[in-house]
Order: C-alpha cells, then sequence, then structure tokens
C-alpha cells in the first residue's frame, strides 16, 4: 500500500479541482482514498482506489462512495489529475494496455522530428 507524500496536504490540477465540484467529491474522500487505498501503476499515472476490505479494516463510512471512488496522480504523486465514481472502474484500470502511452510517446516524437 502506497501512500501519498503529505495526504493532508493535496495539491489538485486545475482539472482535477474542477471535476471535484462537478461530481461532487469531498477532498476528505480523496485524501482518504490516496491514504488507505492501492494504487495501479498504468500509463505513466497512478490510479488509486479503496477495496471495501480496508474500508471495513479501517473503520471508515462508505457513505460517500468511497469504494467506487477512484484518484488518478502524476507518477511523482505531487497532484492529484482528476477522480471518478465507477463500479467497475478498477476492472477497467487493470485492462487498460500499456502501449497505449507509448503510441502517444511515438506520436510526439514524429511529430517533433519529420522525416
Amino acid at each position: 500500500m502506497e501512500i501519498l507524500k503529505q495526504a493532508t496536504n493535496i495539491s489538485f490540477s486545475r482539472h482535477g479541482s474542477m471535476r471535484l465540484q462537478q461530481r461532487g467529491i469531498s477532498r476528505a474522500s480523496v485524501t482518504s482514498v490516496l491514504t488507505y487505498g492501492k494504487m495501479i501503476h498504468k500509463q505513466h499515472l497512478k490510479f488509486f482506489y479503496l477495496p471495501k476490505s480496508i474500508i471495513r479494516s479501517a473503520g471508515l463510512r462508505d457513505t460517500d462512495g468511497l469504494s467506487n471512488l477512484i484518484v488518478i496522480t502524476d507518477l511523482a504523486q505531487e497532484e492529484v489529475i482528476t477522480c471518478y465514481k465507477s463500479e467497475k472502474g478498477v476492472h477497467s484500470i487493470k485492462k487498460k494496455p500499456k502501449r497505449l502511452r507509448k503510441k502517444k510517446l511515438e506520436s510526439k516524437r514524429e511529430n517533433r522530428f519529420p522525416t
């Protein structure tokens, strides 16, 4: 289990702050997921989620839908990029292929150095 640096001093990207407000997700919920949750590393991002078993063992209440909350941070875990609620979010994250990120990087290189 990986913990976000200074979970009480979380910084949010502009996009992340906007999505929090639009989706009605509290900063306390994001802090709980980052503090107690599990991490999946995919596509040069870190996806955090909080399984129901950890919610029970940590003594948290799932009134805010913590078990369905996905929080995405950058690799350095310096800021929250976005977050969303999804019942099958963890399943879809695990199915994401790593090659999607590689294709984006290759296309950027090709645009920089045209042949």
